[in-house]
């Protein structure tokens, strides 16, 4: 499994978390924009997208 952020508090937090509850050799965290090709990718089975805005205008 490979989960990817473009944020670094993300994906040191990420990282650290599945490390600390044994999942960390399951799944690689990368920092990078994933609109973008993500290096020494390999082709993926399945593909699940998430989004957040970074502020919500009432």
């Amino acid at each position: 499994m490979v989960s990817v952020d473009i944020f670094s508090e993300v994906t040191d937090r990420a990282a650290r978390l599945l490390d600390a509850t044994g999942y960390g050799g399951r799944v690689t965290v990368v920092l990078a924009d994933a609109e973008h090709a993500i290096p020494d990718a390999v082709l993926f089975d399945a593909v699940c997208g998430t989004a957040s805005p970074a502020a919500v205008i009432f």
